[in-house]
């Protein structure tokens, strides 16, 4: 194993021959695959070696504490294994500690299945799923939404909904609430319900249909100019047309309007204007 060291070193100090020695490793944080710790050093002379003795039992030096306070990080190390940090040689009583890392992450069931599916439920069975320490626990997300965290199989879903593709995703839970990668699957789920009857059925004038006689000419073709005549004696070309109807839309209720009707030839000769009012004069502009 090559594990990687970082440390700051306090500058070394020559103590006075009659202090008494004293030293102290404190470990301040451990992970997986590292751990932090400080040595505290009190004695006569220069500093003393810190190792890091492996789980196969051999040993490394990480450096030199000094009269004061050092830290060091070891990382790259391996989960659930049991390390020792020791000063020396020459200290009496010996100092040392030792230190077990986390283990490592835990691991997805093996297989993710769903059965016994119907329009309205699912049942899932899964195995495999591992944990280093205590027993596994599982948690079911669909599409991305927690569901529930179960000990142990099968577990049934009654509340997916008819016509939808759902995602359903298991991850393995630790003690420690560290999860696996999770294991995702997709059920197709069939509509079987017809939608509700539409309600608040109602009309509303919101568009019509323009419709005239054609007009005579001696041209083949007679084309007709469709207009919408403002209050303010403005006028909007709607459109163009060899027809004689136009679909107007769009209208807005309680509104009174005014549209004109020209015909022209191919020459550019243009009839005089025919207009007409919707609604029709006489007719109360009240909704009901």
């Amino acid at each position: 194993m090559n594990g990687s060291v970082s440390g700051l070193v306090s500058p070394g100090r020559d103590a006075s021959a009659n202090e008494i020695p004293k030293g102290e490793i404190r470990l301040d944080s451990v992970g997986r695959r590292e751990f932090t710790f400080t040595v505290n050093f009190f004695i006569p002379g220069n500093g003393t070696a810190v190792f890091l003795h492996q789980p196969s039992g051999a040993a490394r030096q990480l450096g030199v504490a000094w009269y004061g306070s050092s830290s060091w990080t070891v990382t790259d190390l391996l989960p659930l294994q049991t390390y020792k940090i020791s000063l020396g040689p020459g200290i009496v009583p010996p100092i040392e500690i030792n230190v077990t890392t986390l283990g490592a992450n835990p691991t997805p069931p093996n297989h993710f299945t769903p059965f016994f599916q119907a329009e309205n439920e699912v049942y899932f069975f899964w195995d495999g799923g591992k944990v280093d320490t205590g027993e596994p626990r599982y948690e079911i997300r669909r599409d991305g939404v927690l569901l529930e965290i179960v000990d142990k199989p099968p577990y049934r879903d009654n509340t997916p909904m008819q016509g939808r593709d759902h995602q359903y995703c298991i991850r393995t839970v630790d003690e420690e609430f560290l999860y696996s990668d999770p294991l995702c699957v997709t059920v197709k789920f069939k509509d079987v319900t017809a939608p509700t009857v539409p309600s608040d059925l109602r009309i509303s004038n919101l568009g019509l249909i323009l419709s005239w006689e054609p007009s005579q000419d001696s041209s083949p073709v007679v084309n007709y100019r469709i207009y919408q005549i403002e209050q303010d004696g403005g006028e909007i070309v709607l459109d163009t047309t060899v027809e004689t109807e136009f679909a107007v839309t769009k209208l807005q209720p309680g509104r009174r309007y005014v549209f004109g009707i020209t015909a022209f030839d191919n020459s550019g000769n243009e009839s005089e204007r025919a207009t007409i009012q919707y609604p029709a004069q006489g007719i109360s502009l009240q909704r009901k």
